[in-house]
């Protein structure tokens, strides 16, 4: 993933509206949508609520799956390296 790609998944997290998002279900819970809730003052709020709102559903669904490809991708480089070190160690330890 590029720097570029996740400075524009950042923008649009960062532009959508703030707060915990719920799943409102109807009274036979089935989903009906997505609320925002104040909880001090039971306040709700229907999602979306502005156009980055939006913006930001409708990315998610190519976002989050880059996401979880790059985590993936990260661990894999973190796995790499820490048998390499480990074998690298394990040499070393057999020169003395």
């Amino acid at each position: 993933m590029t720097e570029q790609e996740l400075k524009e998944i950042e923008a649009r997290a960062n532009a959508a509206t703030p707060g915990r998002w719920k799943i409102q279900r109807d009274s036979t819970g089935n989903l009906c949508g997505i609320i925002q809730t104040n909880h001090v003052t039971r306040d709700v709020w229907p999602i979306p609520r502005t156009q980055d709102d939006i913006r930001f559903i409708a990315c998610a669904r190519q976002d989050v799956p880059a996401l979880i490809a790059e985590v993936r991708r990260l661990r894999e480089d973190r796995d790499y390296y820490e048998r390499t070190v480990e074998e690298l160690s394990e040499q070393l330890g057999g020169l003395k």
